[in-house]
Parts: structure tokens; sequence; C-alpha cells
């Protein structure tokens, strides 16, 4: 049986949270569960939540705890964690864990366990494994008093990014950086991430909030199209918003200079622009629209090459 990961997302970001998972576990998703032959560290995830390697699966509880008794699993100081995503079975989860519970050789401990299992409800099918790997939501740290504005991406949605295009020791560039949310993320992770900003009073804003972090000399204020350099990859959250003014072929000009930058890109915009990609040359791998409110953000996972 493969491993499961466990995807948590709101609706409008399950696009951007299944990109994430396509990444950095190299499967395929359904709602908010994903599976992959291979396990994955997804410490620094911003979606998925557990990485659970998969000891059985069966239509019903019965059969599966049929499976588990015939695999004969072994496990002292184990908790078991039940995940429900559908409503077809009504059995309080204290029940359903002390059944399974009765099942596994070995003693229970729920206060501190050594092992956790997770049991995963789906509409069609049960399946069970032990947790392997699990997000320490990181982005989840509490922001202020760090500096920030309407527009600015939420330190979510930040990591999100990050996770498509960039491991830890690479060496990556925001050329829009705005108030450094993504390079302070970047930089949790352990990427060595700068970042530009041609508003004088918003890199500001990022110095500040990058110092209170821990971070200084990550920003620079300069323009994106002037800017030269040898990165892994570049993120572009490109400008846009009711308040934004957007000169003809900035984009273009951004996307030319970033592309001559690193050999992968991450791409933001209030629009579809693969016309424009194509045109530049951009081979793009993975799109996800995540909407919210008035404003969809399309986020384009590119190959500049």
């Amino acid at each position: 049986m493969p491993y499961f990961y466990i995807i948590t997302a709101p609706d409008n970001e399950l696009e951007l949270a299944h990109a994430e998972f396509a990444v950095m576990a190299g499967g395929q998703a359904e709602g908010r569960v994903g599976w992959s032959e291979i396990g994955v560290d997804i410490t620094n995830a911003a979606y998925v939540s557990l990485c659970v390697r998969g000891l059985a699966r069966a239509p019903d509880f019965d059969g599966l705890c049929v499976v588990i008794a015939g695999k004969s699993i072994e496990a002292d100081g184990f908790a078991i964690r039940v995940i429900r995503q559908a409503s077809s079975y009504d059995k309080p989860s204290p029940e359903l864990c002390k059944e399974l519970a009765d099942v596994i050789v070995g003693s229970p401990n729920l206060d501190a366990p050594r092992i956790e299992f997770c049991l995963l409800i789906r509409e069609e099918e049960l399946w069970f494994g032990q947790v392997v790997s699990r997000s320490k939501r990181g982005w989840q740290r509490r922001l202020e008093p760090l500096q920030q504005y309407s527009w600015a991406l939420p330190s979510r949605f930040a990591r999100a990014l990050v996770n498509l295009v960039a491991a830890p020791g690479d060496r990556l560039l925001d050329v829009c950086c705005g108030v450094g949310t993504v390079v302070a993320e970047a930089l949790d992770v352990g990427v060595d991430a700068y970042g530009c900003e041609i508003n004088k009073k918003i890199a500001g804003m990022a110095a500040h909030n990058l110092a209170l972090l821990g971070y200084n000399g990550r920003i620079a204020v300069a323009d994106a199209r002037q800017m030269r350099g040898s990165f892994d990859a570049v993120v572009a959250d490109l400008p846009y918003g009711h308040t934004s003014t957007i000169a003809a072929g900035l984009y273009a000009e951004i996307l030319t200079a970033a592309g001559k930058m690193a050999p992968r890109a991450v791409v933001v915009t209030a629009g579809d622009v693969e016309e424009l990609l194509d045109r530049l040359g951009y081979r793009a791998m993975l799109q996800a629209q995540v909407p919210k409110g008035k404003l969809t953000r399309y986020v384009y996972l590119l190959a500049t090459g």
C-alpha cells in the first residue's frame, strides 16, 4: 500500500495545496488526501499536514480490523488519530480507536505516544497507517509587530510558493518582494533568500520585518527589470490590485529579467497570462487558481528553458 498524505486547506486554496503536494511528494491528490509511492519529509509544508505509511485498507471498518489483525502489527506506546473525510461512519472516534487498539500487538499511550497511527475514513474505503512525518506549521508563527499592507501575501500562501520552487540550501530571489513575506518563509525553511522591491517605503517595511525575525541585509531597493544575478529559483508576485497601475509591457519585462537569473520560477498574477508565458519561452509545469473575494490569484510553476 502506498503512502498517503493528509491535506489541510480551505476550499479556495485547495488547488495550490494540490500543487504543493505534487512537487513535494510526486503523487496524485483528490480533495484533502494524496497518495504516493514514496514517503517524504513534510516538516516545512504549508498545506500537507501528515505523511502516513499505509499499512491496511478495506471497504468497511470490520474488514479493516481483520486486515490489521492479520498483519500482526506491533507497537508499544501508540496512539491512533481518526480523520474523517466521510459521513458514513457515525461511531465515535474513541470507540473506533479502542477496537483498532485491540488488534494491534502492544500497549497504547495516549499521553505521550512514541508511535502515532492514523485512521482515514473515506466514502469508499478506510485507510490505516503509521504517521512518519508531520508539518510543524512554522508559517503559523505570530507575525505582529511585522508591518503589512492589504495586498500582502498570507504567510501560508507564501510558504507554499517557496515549496513549489526551492529546497533548503537553494538560492532564491523574490523580485517583487513587498513586505518580505516570501523571503521570510524561505529563510525559515533554510533557503538562502533575497528580495528586491522598487517602492522604497515598502522595501523599508520588508527590511524591518526581516530584521525583527533576525535576518538582515536581505532586501534591496531595486527595479525587478534591472536585476541581475544567478539563483536556483525566482518568485515573482507581479503587481496587481485596485491600487496598482500596470504599465504596458511591465509583466513581460520583469519575467524576461527573471528568466535570465534562474532555471525555475513561480509567478503570481491576477489573471490568465499563459499566452504571455508561452511567448516568453516559459514552460508551465503546474498551475493553480486561488480565489478570494473579487480577486483570483493565478499561480504558475515555470521552467525557464
